[in-house]
């Protein structure tokens, strides 16, 4: 039997950036897929034949690492 330690939930996702976010999103059926955005990424281009994604929006990862 394999066994399993669980240390801590967390979660940074593209429907929140912690578990209870991310969570309450699923239980309301919302989606994470929206027009992707942000510096360097013009979906309307033309190089792009996919514009949509599931993007992590608002993380600043330097608060955590």
């Amino acid at each position: 039997m394999d066994r399993i330690v669980i240390t801590g939930v967390g979660a940074v996702t593209n429907l929140g950036l912690n578990a209870a976010d991310t969570w309450n999103a699923m239980r309301q059926g919302r989606s994470g897929i929206a027009t992707l955005e942000g510096a360097g990424f013009d979906a309307y281009e033309g190089h792009w034949t996919v514009t949509i994604g599931g993007q992590v929006k608002g993380w600043d990862p330097t608060k955590v690492i």
